[in-house]
């Protein structure tokens, strides 16, 4: 049969460890009197604990920072595909003009020009 003395659940020697979850009927606004109760029974203040509430509001926060890093990174990569693109486009038409400025020697318009252009 298993003894369950205090030895076997927490250890034998000086130093051991235990986790314990507590849920406060007053949530967050509890914790500091939580925290001195628990220095008081135990004789101890270097219990950590861990705000559950800040964890959580943490956690809430962080998809907004990484929304605004793809916004970033979205811009970026459209900024350089506008440059990239915009050359391609400056390129084609300044190829074009210059067979339009053959077609003006034989009666093309400047309208019908920016039509062909567009076309």
């Amino acid at each position: 049969m298993v003894s369950c003395s205090g030895a076997n659940l927490l250890g034998s020697g000086e130093f051991f460890f235990a986790d314990a979850a507590v849920r406060l009927r007053g949530g967050e606004a509890d914790l500091p009197d939580f925290r001195a109760g628990l220095a008081e029974l135990t004789g101890r203040t270097d219990i950590d604990m861990w705000n559950q509430y800040e964890i959580a509001r943490t956690a809430q926060r962080l998809p907004s920072f990484e929304s605004v890093c793809l916004l970033a990174f979205g811009c970026a990569a459209l900024l350089a595909a506008m440059v990239l693109v915009g050359q391609s486009i400056a390129r084609y038409i300044a190829a074009t003009v210059a067979d339009l400025r053959v077609l003006r020697g034989v009666g093309l318009a400047p309208a019908q020009g920016v039509l062909v252009l567009q076309g």
